[in-house]
C-alpha cells in the first residue's frame, strides 16, 4: 500500500471514529430522558353483579411527576362510574383525567376510582391516545407507555340461562318453517323493495337479552340476519333467518291461449288452486311441492317466488345470476313422482330437470385453428428465451475468463515488485 492510499485510509478511519462518537453521545442523551409507565391495578378475585369494584390508575416515573393528562375508556354497560378524585370527570364509558398545577410526586402516583358492576361480561380499561406526563421542575414532557387492564363480571348464581325466543315474527313477511323455539334456522322471501324485516324477537326468560344483526340494506338474493339471545346467566343462542331479496317486482309468467290450455304438447302452462293445492296444468298436470325432502337443490340457487295466474309459486334461482331465463321448481307428476322441473323464461316452457349443460358454440375447425396458433406462438416465444438464455452464458464465460485473466496479470506483476 502506498503513502497515498494510507492517508486516503487513516481519514475514513478518522470520520468513522468521529460519527462513532457522536451517536454515542445522542444515545447517552436519549437514555437520559424521563420515562413514565401507566396502567391498572385491580385486586384480583372473582366480581358478581352488582359487586364494588375499585380500580387504581398508577403513574410510575424515574423523575419528579407534574402534571398528568389522559383519556380513559371502559365498558359502561358491565361497569358504572360512582367516584374518584375531583381531577376526573366524565362517565358512559370515558372518563377524562386533568391533574393540572399538581404538587410533585416522585417515582408513584395514584388515582383511585370505584366502579359498580351492572351487567356480567368483560371490561377493559384503556387510554384513547398515549396519556401526557410532564416533569416538575422543568416541565418537559416524560415519554410515557401505557398498559391495559381486563375485568371479568360474572352472573349471579341463581340468574337463568334460559337463551330461547317465546316468539318471533316477521312483518310482512312469513317465515319457513313456522317458528319453533327449538328450531335455530329459518328463511323468508321478499320483494325488491325491503331493505330491513321488521320483526319482533321476545325472549322467554324477560331478563334475557335480545341483538340483530344484518338485518339492514339487503341485497338482492341472500341475506343473513342473525338474532342472538344471551341469558341472565351469559349464555347465548342464535336465531338465523336467510332472507332472499327478489332482483324485480313479482314476475308474472304468461298464460297459454285459451284454445290451447287443455292439452298443450309444447309444456306452457297456466295454473289453479284446488283445496289448498296448487296444479300448474300443460301437457301434463303437476301438483306445486312446497316440502323438499329427499330433493337436492343444485348448488348456487337460493329460493324465491313467481306468479302464475295471481298464484304464488316458491321457486330457484340463480343466485350469482338473477337475470338467469332458467328456474327450477318442485312438481309432482301424475304418477305421484316428486322431482325438479326447470321453466324456461325465454321459451316458456317446462321441462324436466336433469342437471345443467355446458354449451360450446363456434365451429369445431375455428377452434382448433385457435389452438394450432396459440401452439405457434408459445413455440416462438420459447425459442427465443432460449436464445436468451445461450447468449447470456456465453457472455458469463466471457466474464469469467476476462476475471480470471486480470487476476493472474496482477499476481504476475505483485511477484515482479516482490523481486
Amino acid at each position: 500500500m502506498n503513502t497515498n492510499q494510507r492517508n486516503v485510509f487513516r481519514r475514513i478511519l478518522y470520520c468513522l471514529v468521529f460519527s462513532l462518537i457522536i451517536v454515542c453521545f445522542e444515545k447517552s442523551d436519549i437514555a437520559l430522558a424521563s420515562s413514565a409507565t401507566v396502567g391498572f391495578e385491580i385486586e384480583e378475585g372473582e366480581y358478581m353483579v352488582g359487586d364494588q369494584i375499585t380500580v387504581t390508575l398508577t403513574v410510575k416515573t424515574d423523575a419528579n411527576l407534574g402534571d398528568f393528562d389522559g383519556s380513559i375508556i371502559y365498558n359502561s354497560t358491565v361497569l358504572e362510574y360512582v367516584q374518584g378524585p375531583s381531577c376526573i370527570a366524565g362517565g358512559d364509558g370515558m372518563l377524562r383525567i386533568e391533574d393540572m398545577d399538581a404538587s410533585s410526586s416522585w417515582n408513584l402516583r395514584s388515582y383511585v376510582m370505584t366502579f359498580k358492576a351492572i351487567d356480567f361480561g368483560d371490561c377493559e380499561f384503556a387510554f384513547v391516545d398515549a396519556p401526557l406526563a410532564y416533569e416538575y421542575e422543568s416541565g418537559n414532557a416524560m415519554s410515557v407507555s401505557a398498559t391495559t387492564k381486563t375485568i371479568s363480571v360474572l352472573s349471579l348464581p341463581e340468574a337463568s340461562d334460559n337463551a330461547e325466543l317465546a316468539v318471533l315474527k316477521l312483518g310482512k313477511s312469513e317465515l319457513t318453517p313456522s317458528f319453533d323455539s327449538k328450531v335455530m334456522e329459518y328463511s323468508t322471501i321478499v320483494d325488491s323493495t325491503t331493505t330491513q324485516l321488521v320483526l319482533s324477537a321476545i325472549p322467554v326468560d324477560s331478563k334475557a337479552k335480545v341483538s340483530v344483526e344484518g338485518n339492514k340494506n339487503f341485497e338482492v338474493g341472500n341475506n343473513k340476519v342473525v338474532i342472538t339471545v344471551t341469558s341472565e346467566a351469559g349464555t347465548s343462542q342464535q336465531y338465523i333467518i336467510q332472507v332472499v331479496k327478489e332482483d324485480r317486482e313479482t314476475v308474472s309468467l304468461p298464460v297459454a291461449k285459451e284454445e290451447s290450455q287443455k292439452s298443450d304438447s309444447d309444456g306452457s302452462f297456466r295454473t289453479s288452486v284446488e283445496g289448498g293445492i296448487t296444479l300448474i296444468h300443460g301437457g301434463f298436470e303437476y301438483t306445486v311441492v312446497k316440502e323438499t325432502d329427499g330433493i337436492t337443490i343444485p348448488d348456487g340457487y337460493v329460493k324465491t317466488s313467481i306468479k302464475v295466474n295471481g298464484n304464488t309459486i316458491p321457486v330457484y334461482q340463480l343466485a350469482a345470476n338473477a337475470q338467469d331465463d332458467y328456474l327450477l321448481l318442485v312438481l309432482q307428476n301424475q304418477f305421484g313422482q316428486t322431482n325438479l322441473y326447470r321453466y324456461d323464461r325465454f321459451e316458456k316452457t317446462i321441462q324436466r330437470y336433469t342437471g345443467d349443460r355446458v354449451i360450446i358454440q363456434g365451429n369445431p375447425d375455428e377452434a382448433e385453428l385457435t389452438i394450432s396458433q396459440l401452439k405457434r406462438t408459445y413455440q416462438n416465444k420459447l425459442g427465443k428465451k432460449n436464445l436468451v438464455i445461450v447468449v447470456l452464458g456465453g457472455l458469463l464465460v466471457v466474464v469469467v475468463i476476462c476475471l480470471i485473466t486480470l487476476y493472474l496479470k496482477t499476481k504476475e506483476i505483485r511477484n515482479d515488485e516482490f523481486y
